[in-house]
Order: C-alpha cells, then structure tokens, then sequence
C-alpha cells in the first residue's frame, strides 16, 4: 500500500498498485475522540479468540518462540499420525469391500476428497493386504473379499495394526 502526500498538510493519496483506493485527509480531533480511538485499537485483539498458546500482554498478543506446555510430543504426534493412517485404511478398505469397486477416483470421492496420490497409496496398501488385486493399467482393481465381510475387514486392519 502506497500513501502518497500531495502537499504539506494535505490529503494523502491511498492506493495499491495501481489501483486507487481513496484519499485519507488530516484533521484534528478532540480529546474525547483521541481516547476512543486507542481504546479502539487496544480492543481489536480482543475481537477475535486466541489459540490457547498465545498469551495476552500489555505490548500486545505474543506467541512463545518454542511450542508451549501443551503441545504433544514428538512421539504422541507420530502415534496419532499412525492411528489416523490405520483408520483411514480401514475405512478406505470398508469402502472397496462394500461396494466391490477398487477405483482411486471412486476412493477419492468417498473419502472425502482425498489427494491422488494418497488414494494411490490408500489402494497399493489394500493390494499388499489382499483385499485386491494387482493394478492392470487405470483399470478399476477387482475386489477378492465378499461384500458382506466389509466390516470384518476393516476390523481386522485396525486389530493388525
């Protein structure tokens, strides 16, 4: 954002890039307005919640510079991760079995809106695991579990994990 002063004392010219904005001009204002004003400013960083690790300080809204008291370990994290990935084998895997259709497009869809190359990888698993068979070019993979065992498949990849 660019301001640009005409003349000593006049209005400045606001604008970004090209693209004019407006004209902010100088005037004096009361006491009164003046203590409106900062009082104003001082509440905007009230407005809006904080995330827990952010504290309120006299100076202002501070982050801490290293993660905070509350924040997992290394080790809970890649727990977590790894529980997540399991579930959404498993899923991915309730899925194919129900519906006894082993597409990516077809995975991404009802999962979600996953990415492409996760319900790549999400189908690759399910092969390794025998839940279908082997890619034959962009072909949809033939399911080898009956429809009916889609529960018990999904069981039985969050038991093994």
């Amino acid at each position: 954002m660019i301001c640009e002063p005409i003349s000593t004392g006049a209005a400045l010219t606001v604008r970004i890039g090209e693209a004019f904005l407006g004209r902010i001009a100088m005037t004096r204002t009361s006491e009164d307005a003046q203590i409106e004003a900062a009082n104003h400013a001082r509440a905007w960083d009230d407005r809006l919640p904080l995330p827990a690790d952010l504290e309120h300080r006299e100076s202002g809204v501070v982050a801490p510079l290293y993660g905070g008291a509350d924040r997992e370990s290394d080790e809970a994290r890649a727990a977590r991760m790894e529980r997540d990935r399991v579930e959404q084998l498993a899923h991915a895997a309730e899925v194919v079995v129900a519906s006894q259709f082993g597409s990516v497009s077809m995975l991404r869809r009802k999962l979600g809106g996953i990415p492409l190359t996760k319900a790549l990888r999400l189908m690759d698993e399910l092969g390794a695991l025998g839940i279908v068979d082997a890619a034959d070019g962009t072909k949809a993979r033939s399911v080898l579990r009956p429809a009916h065992a889609a529960a018990d498949v999904a069981r039985e990849i969050r038991e093994a994990r």
